[in-house]
């Protein structure tokens, strides 16, 4: 799968067919406090061809990623500078000012300077680009789902009892919760879904450092009950991290379809690539 350029993003807003939901927050850290150092390994894969290139190592921290002074806006579109467009939406529980998020993206970072804008889309299409230059599949999604249902709340608190306090006795089952999303979204297809290097097979993603969040990690992949999911959510940005979260009220509003969203983010992520590159010359 290849990016596209600007001229994509010209026809199909000229189309009519923009409409979407977007976010605008501020970066307000990793919590508990500041979550857990963990290094992982992953797979890389050409954005291009999809094929295997090899793999990465790298630190980074596990945990809830959070995001204040959130701001919502209805029949929107991320303009060439990555700023969020349209109609402003009052805040309220389906449009919450403070968002709780994971990261499902290692190949990309949060914006300098830390005011961020996405698309809100369905779990499938994240992220942009995604391990093989593709979102996840309806699998991925589906065992994301799964992991949501079954031990979200205890990333807040510890104990399961709810989103709420964050603690410091809950920063092995956040850190822990954390590395689990990257596992199901970054392990190499075909391999097993466990982060422990011991029984990691080539090309698969596992935990260098951080061992209590990736034995708990691994515990959590092994023990998901199918009958709990919750419906989740992705704020998507071809240029920078995307994060997966419960999805605000339960339903999408105004969602673009499928094909639309992925012509629309890929012909963003490649104008917005020419812009700055142009600004940088």
């Amino acid at each position: 799968m290849r990016y596209v350029g600007g001229g994509v993003v010209l026809l199909l807003l000229m189309a009519g067919v923009a409409q979407a939901v977007c976010v605008t927050a501020t970066w307000d850290g990793i919590k508990p406090n500041g979550g857990i150092d963990v290094t992982m390994t992953y797979p890389l894969y050409d954005l291009t061809t999809g094929q295997y290139t090899g793999q990465v190592s790298e630190g980074t921290v596990a945990g809830i990623y959070t995001f204040k002074s959130a701001t919502w806006y209805d029949g929107a579109a991320l303009d060439a500078a990555g700023n969020a467009t349209g109609q402003k939406i009052t805040t309220d529980p389906s449009h919450p000012d403070y968002i709780y998020a994971f990261c499902i993206d290692l190949r990309q970072n949060i914006a300098p300077p830390n005011v961020n804008s996405w698309y809100l889309a369905r779990d499938i299409y994240a992220p942009i680009p995604g391990p093989y230059g593709q979102p996840m599949t309806a699998a991925q999604a589906a065992l994301l789902e799964k992991l949501f249902g079954n031990y979200y709340q205890g990333a807040f608190d510890g104990t399961g009892s709810g989103p709420g306090n964050l603690n410091t006795n809950s920063m092995i089952e956040a850190a822990a919760f954390q590395v689990a999303v990257w596992e199901i979204v970054w392990e190499q297809a075909g391999n097993p879904l466990e982060v422990n290097p011991l029984s990691a097979s080539p090309g698969a993603m596992y935990v260098n450092s951080g061992w209590s969040a990736a034995d708990r990690a691994d515990y959590m992949l092994n023990n998901l009950d199918p009958t709990k999911r919750l419906v989740l959510a992705a704020l998507v940005d071809p240029d920078h991290q995307d994060q997966i979260i419960l999805l605000p009220g339960g339903s999408f509003h105004q969602a673009p379809e499928p094909l639309t969203l992925m012509g629309l983010l890929m012909g963003v992520g490649g104008l917005m690539h020419y812009v700055r590159k142009r600004r940088t010359a």
